[in-house]
């Protein structure tokens, strides 16, 4: 069975819209569900922020128990969020 018949209802029975896709980085396969369609970026952005946060704490760079600041020139703005979902 594919991704999309396994998939479909386990997002249908929770309720929400679901997007997927998945990329094995050793082999190159890819698996999706509504891969193609737009989602918001904020969705996306959060997977990224989430792979370089474990990348500092395995370097030793981060302590996953200590809070983090984000300076305010660190930051998204809301007017480029916007942006982001206007264009969609």
């Amino acid at each position: 069975m594919d991704a999309a018949k396994r998939l479909a209802p386990l997002f249908a029975d929770a309720g929400v819209i679901g997007h997927l896709h998945a990329l094995d980085v050793a082999t190159g396969t890819c698996v999706g569900y509504a891969a193609d369609e737009p989602v918001v970026p904020a969705s996306v952005f959060k997977i990224g922020m989430l792979v370089e946060m474990f990348r500092r704490v395995d370097a030793g760079e981060l302590d996953p128990a200590e809070p983090v600041s984000v300076p305010v020139g660190g930051r998204t703005s809301r007017l480029a969020v916007d942006l982001l979902r206007s264009s969609r």
